[in-house]
């Protein structure tokens, strides 16, 4: 029986190709500017986020996480917990961006990172993916990490030897 591109596109999921993706928009400029996200939250707000662990800038706190941009972009597959890992820095980054952001002057970057994203939207939907979700800590600050939304499903889909069927079994819950 044919499948539509709808039932195609649900069952593509290659963790490490929409990482890369999303590695792409961070490591390169925005379209038509000069701009880059890790540059901006370096060079006007990383030393105003407390939860920064004494990190000087995005590029030693991806060292420390394990998580440089040669590391995402040389990997063959990444492991799930390095995944979440690269996530809630970027969703962390998105959230400072979103703070400090001088709205008028960089407006042509919104649709490319900030909460109201398409990248964070992908994360979003990758997250859903594999049950699970974000959740902030800090009310007054920025400190947003990623939880299971329901443990038993994720508990089934682990036991699954394949791996397809343990990403249907999660979506299906």
């Amino acid at each position: 029986m044919r499948k539509n591109i709808f039932e195609l596109l649900l069952k593509e999921l290659n963790l490490t190709e929409e990482i890369k993706k999303i590695e792409y928009f961070l490591s390169n400029n925005v379209p038509n500017d000069d701009f880059r996200i890790e540059e901006y939250v370096d060079e006007r707000c990383f030393c105003k986020w407390k939860h920064r662990k004494k990190a000087f800038n995005t590029v030693e706190l991806r060292n420390k996480l394990g998580i440089s941009s040669s590391t995402i972009i040389q990997s063959k597959q990444i492991p799930l917990e390095t995944l979440f890992i690269y996530m809630e820095y970027v969703v962390n980054l998105f959230y400072l961006f979103d703070r400090y952001i001088d709205h008028k002057a960089l407006s042509n970057c919104i649709n490319f990172y900030g909460k109201d994203s398409y990248i964070f939207e992908n994360i979003e939907e990758i997250l859903h993916d594999l049950n699970h979700k974000l959740i902030n800590l800090d009310k007054d600050d920025i400190k947003w990490i990623i939880v299971e939304n329901n443990p038993a499903a994720t508990a089934v889909a682990e036991m699954i030897v394949d791996n397809d069927i343990g990403i249907d079994i999660i979506r299906y819950n």
